[in-house]
């Protein structure tokens, strides 16, 4: 998988915020991430899907709970890095979009 595709993966909402209940907290039960991110388990069910195709998460079976994982130490890295970056930029920008998020529509790519 080449960057833009790993950007696609993680590049969710929902998808990132389960990458980050597992940086946070290790392996978890999907039951578990779905508490966490606030959001409901066959939707977290099927992101997992997802980012375990892509190759960013391991999902091993537990009697009936299946338990997820970060497959790497990279990817977990990645993760924060992508985090303390966001930080870094919301404390020294002051346009709305920082905090908020930009829509492909509000950024100026006019030269």
């Amino acid at each position: 998988m080449d960057g833009i595709g790993l950007l696609r993966c993680i590049c969710d909402q929902t998808r990132f915020a389960i990458l980050e209940a597992l940086r946070a907290n290790g392996a978890m039960s999907v039951g578990k991430i779905a508490k966490s991110i606030n959001k409901d388990q066959p939707l977290v069910s099927h992101h997992i899907k997802i980012l375990k195709s892509c190759g960013i998460v391991a999902v091993c079976a537990d009697g009936r709970r299946s338990i997820c994982s970060i497959s790497s130490a990279q990817i977990s890295e990645l993760i924060s890095d992508i985090l303390e970056a966001s930080d870094q930029i919301n404390a020294i920008c002051s346009e709305d979009c920082c905090t908020a998020g930009c829509d492909d529509n509000a950024i100026d790519t006019k030269p």
